[in-house]
């Protein structure tokens, strides 16, 4: 039986790091044409250069029509543009069928569609060998890659409570996991932090329209002093409906959003404090789980999350507790 040999072991004899070892394997730039040579021979010498290059891995970017999703998955496409993949797209969301077709021909599988736990098995039952990668979906599948939402929302409830608030509400679209965790922290939070405090949930169940006037209620008829929105979305329209009745921010009601805002809404009323993270972390880490589970020929399952801040605007008023 050969030997088994470590492409790893093999750059650290070279003095090189994994990543020139990929380049060089995949033929795409960044690389001298020295270390090239250099690389080459070593990888014939061992045997292994034809082998390794037989085929072009084909990667599955299975996207759902959300736009602020679509965008994270286009950076990742970026990012990899020059590397030898090949690559398939899909929205299970619309059509499964199709999407379990294109599993079947795909070594790894992106979702940047939030998939549940069935649609996970599915997928391994479509292709066991398929390597599952799960993006700003919360846990699931062979990696997932996300923001460490539960302490989102455990800021958001501190930072309320600093400033002295004691009756909140927190509005989400309960359909998303991610901001499901942000809702279900933030409640727990402030529970811990002033069992004496309330909180009342707003979902989004029919239209903004009745979301903001669910909200408007309970400041009028139940002295809610603050907001915490779970998504940069659910505070735009928020924001939009309070301007609309006549409510002024912070002083009438303090607002608290999630995410940095998204760059295609112009006409904000006003900036609102926010817990935000870099996306591009995020996006790095699944491009180098990507990279390197490729060299090192074997999967990198886990579940990586990445910390956000706060960042204040100025819309949370302090007030007497």
């Amino acid at each position: 039986m050969p030997k088994k040999i470590s492409l790893r072991a093999l750059a650290r004899e070279m003095n090189i790091s994994a990543m020139t070892l990929y380049r060089v394997l995949n033929n795409t730039p960044g690389v001298s044409d020295s270390t090239r040579a250099r690389v080459t021979k070593a990888l014939d010498k061992a045997g292994i250069l034809q082998r390794v290059k037989q085929r072009t891995e084909t990667i599955l970017f299975d996207i759902q029509r959300d736009p602020y999703k679509s965008r994270q998955a286009f950076r990742l496409l970026i990012k990899i543009a020059n590397l030898d993949y090949h690559i398939l797209f899909s929205n299970h969301r619309k059509d499964k069928d199709e999407f379990l077709r294109l599993c079947d021909e795909a070594d790894t599988v992106i979702f940047f569609s939030s998939p549940t736990p069935q649609v996970l098995e599915e997928t391994f039952k479509a292709n066991p060998d398929i390597f599952r990668i799960n993006v700003f979906g919360g846990k699931g599948g062979d990696l997932a890659v996300d923001v460490d939402d539960f302490y989102g929302g455990q800021l958001a409830a501190k930072y309320f409570y600093e400033q002295g608030h004691r009756n909140l509400a927190v509005a989400t679209i309960p359909v998303e996991p991610t901001q499901l965790n942000r809702h279900k922290s933030f409640i727990g939070e402030l529970s811990f932090l002033s069992p004496e405090g309330k909180v009342y949930p707003l979902y989004l169940r029919d239209n903004w329209e009745n979301m903001g006037e669910e909200l408007f209620r309970l400041i009028r008829n139940h002295g809610v002093t603050g907001v915490f929105c779970t998504c940069d979305h659910v505070g735009y329209q928020m924001q939009k409906y309070l301007q609309k009745k006549g409510i002024r921010v912070p002083e009438e009601l303090s607002m608290l959003s999630y995410d940095i805002p998204e760059p295609m809404v112009l006409d904000r009323p006003y900036p609102i404090d926010r817990i935000v993270f870099e996306k591009d972390n995020v996006i790095r880490c699944v491009e180098y789980h990507l990279i390197n589970r490729q060299i090192r020929n074997f999967p990198m399952s886990g579940y990586y999350l990445i910390a956000p801040e706060l960042v204040s605007a100025g819309s949370v008023k302090k007030i007497l507790s």
